[in-house]
């Protein structure tokens, strides 16, 4: 395994699924990428690209600045773990296919999710993130509890 991927939203359970990439990734001496992706909200698409119009910057740039915040996080939990030098990647669009894009465009050998993120609600009626990767991966993909 030489590239590894860690989907983050910030919850506590993509918290615990970074300290376990970041402890796969120091053991394989693989490549650390942390993606968060702006998007899914609950929200239809339609909706938050309406917001995404060049009137709705604020709303834009609230979501670029939480996104780096998720991700700088994330970055600090990986390098207290030993990984100096993980990458970050902020992707928009829908959760699911944002994360198979990153992994396809990065080459990605695995991923590795938490198993709750902070779409309780939509993931009873749609199914869960983790469980659509699972599905839909051609690559492993690594489910922390």
């Amino acid at each position: 395994m030489k590239h590894l991927m860690v989907a983050t939203d910030g919850s506590a359970s993509a918290d615990r699924a970074v300290d376990e990439a970041a402890r796969m990734a120091k053991q394989s001496g693989a490549d650390l990428l942390i993606v968060h992706v702006i998007g899914g909200y609950g929200l239809p698409g339609t909706v938050l690209e309406r917001f995404t119009l060049p009137e709705h910057t604020w709303f834009d740039e609230l979501l670029d600045t939480y996104s780096a915040q998720v991700l700088t996080q994330a970055k600090a939990r990986a390098q207290a773990l030993g990984v100096p030098d993980a990458r970050l990647a902020s992707y928009r669009g829908e959760i699911v296919p944002a994360i198979l894009q990153a992994a396809q465009q990065q080459h990605i050998d695995a991923i590795v999710v938490g198993r709750r993120g902070t779409g309780h609600m939509s993931s009873l009626l749609l199914g869960s993130t983790a469980q659509k990767l699972v599905s839909l991966s051609p690559c492993v993909v690594t489910v922390v509890p």
